[in-house]
């Protein structure tokens, strides 16, 4: 059973001088979903992606045909369906090689267009399944081109954990809430969140992206929070600098935790989505991860990959801490 989760950082060129066992990509509407493995040479044993059941417009088809044509497995699933999907392709790609008791399954998980909830499934099944190596997956996310804020307001259709493992549990239930919440272009949902858990105390991160026009649109866009969250609860960072932004939410979930239930509710940049998840697990169960949905009550919109591209990766470990050369060589 996996019993240890060490996150480290890792770049685009490191990613791209691996040989991975498995590669996952998502066919979604947005040109973007395809960006990672039509650019860049990923050199993988097994491929697979996973389309969604609705909302299969705009680019759709020409990513659905991508994926086909570069040797991709495609699959169509509902969110069940993809985590059992996952499991069965990550046990195929461990059960195909021969490894030593210290080797590492190594997957690479394109998260750039992929749901939040599907995120989440991916960490349950690498959490609750048995497995006999250390899995490495590095999480790469393409950053999308600048587009202005949506001019109508967003609405909350629903609001709850993003998953069973995820709901938070803490020794003491009494203390107060303490949100934290990633921001971008959802100020309607953020205030509609607090008003709605009424935590004790609220922080929120702030990125800056490398389009200057970005950091400056989160800015105007989330004017009316600025009134209700203190200065010294903004914590501001850079999308470039996944790492670091996962080090300094930790180390604030820590702190937190003290005192406060913290909650995480991830807006803004998905990247952020992934660092919520792994604070919840290192402080597993103490920490929660919500998701917070306006349902169809938001348009598709087909982004385009700006072409930055910035990864993540995480260590399920079985054996300890796995050896790091096993993690660092090279494709062949």
């Amino acid at each position: 059973m996996l019993n240890k989760c060490i996150v480290e950082p890792v770049t685009l060129g490191e990613v791209l001088s691996l040989k991975y066992d498995l590669s996952l990509g998502t066919v979604g509407f947005e040109k973007r979903s395809r960006f990672l493995f039509s650019e860049h040479s990923i050199e993988s044993a097994c491929r697979i992606a996973s389309a969604f059941e609705d909302r299969n417009v705009l680019s759709f088809e020409d990513n659905l045909a991508f994926f086909r044509g570069a040797g991709f497995k495609v699959e169509t699933h509902d969110l069940q369906e993809f985590a059992e999907f996952f499991l069965r392709s990550l046990r195929k790609a461990d059960e195909s090689q021969k490894r030593g008791a210290t080797d590492v399954v190594r997957v690479c998980v394109d998260i750039s267009t992929m749901s939040r909830s599907r995120m989440a499934a991916i960490f349950e099944v690498l959490l609750n399944s048995d497995w006999q190596h250390n899995v490495a997956v590095d999480f790469v996310y393409s950053i999308a081109k600048y587009c202005d804020p949506p001019s109508a307001p967003t609405f909350i259709v629903s609001a709850q954990p993003i998953s069973n493992s995820f709901s938070g549990w803490s020794v003491a239930p009494d203390a107060s809430t303490c949100a934290v919440f990633g921001v971008g272009y959802e100020p309607d949902q953020v205030i509609g969140t607090i008003e709605y858990l009424e935590p004790g105390c609220v922080w929120a991160f702030v990125p800056d992206g490398p389009d200057p026009r970005f950091a400056k649109a989160v800015e105007e866009v989330n004017q009316p929070l600025w009134h209700d969250i203190p200065s010294e609860c903004l914590v501001r960072y850079k999308i470039d600098e996944p790492f670091n932004t996962f080090v300094n939410l930790e180390s604030l979930v820590y702190s937190l935790s003290r005192k406060h239930r913290p909650i995480l509710i991830p807006f803004g940049p998905k990247i952020f989505t992934i660092q919520c998840l792994l604070a919840a697990i290192i402080h597993y169960p103490a920490v929660a991860v919500w998701r917070i949905s306006g349902g169809e009550s938001t348009d598709p919109e087909d982004r385009e990959a700006a072409g930055q591209v910035y990864a993540l990766r995480a260590i399920f470990s079985v054996l300890g801490p796995p050896d790091k050369s096993d993690l660092e060589t090279p494709a062949v």
